[in-house]
């Protein structure tokens, strides 16, 4: 990339592709959140925003409205996986992340579509969760609903 027209560019497209994954997650009162089309037919969200007595509808990237289920949860990781027949709407690309760095720049996507520019701030981080896995930290804004939407 020669300017920053380019690389603001290609931010632009990346916010374009993902956002073709993400759905509107109405899982509680009020707010919705967002989550992305992982796998045929499973929406990972975040579990805080998906209340257990509420019922969980999500709003597509056409603004169809289609009922989910809570197919699990792990409020230690703050995940829910709900089950939802979203065939028209292509599962998340998911990137290889190997060769992420502190200073990469990132983007939070959440429905509608909206988006949070920020950096990699950490990588390997460590907190109270529970994971086998790594945990980047990121420097960004999270605007409300942005919660269960991905890091771009």
């Amino acid at each position: 990339m020669t300017t920053v027209m380019d690389l603001s560019d290609a931010l632009a497209g990346a916010v374009e592709r993902a956002a073709r994954s993400v759905f509107a997650v109405h899982g509680r009162p009020r707010l919705p959140s967002t989550g992305v089309h992982w796998r045929a037919g499973f929406v990972v969200t975040a579990n805080h925003t998906v209340a257990p007595e509420h019922e969980v509808t999500l709003s597509g990237p056409s603004g169809r409205r289609l009922p989910a289920r809570v197919a699990g949860r792990d409020p230690g990781l703050d995940i829910a996986i709900l089950t939802a027949e979203c065939d028209d709407v292509p599962a998340a690309e998911i990137a290889d992340d190997a060769g992420v760095r502190i200073g990469h720049l990132v983007m939070a996507l959440g429905a509608g579509p909206r988006a949070s520019a920020g950096i990699v701030s950490a990588l390997n981080a460590t907190g109270d969760r529970r994971t086998t896995g790594e945990l980047l930290a990121v420097d960004l804004t999270l605007y409300p609903g942005f919660s269960g939407g991905p890091l771009v």
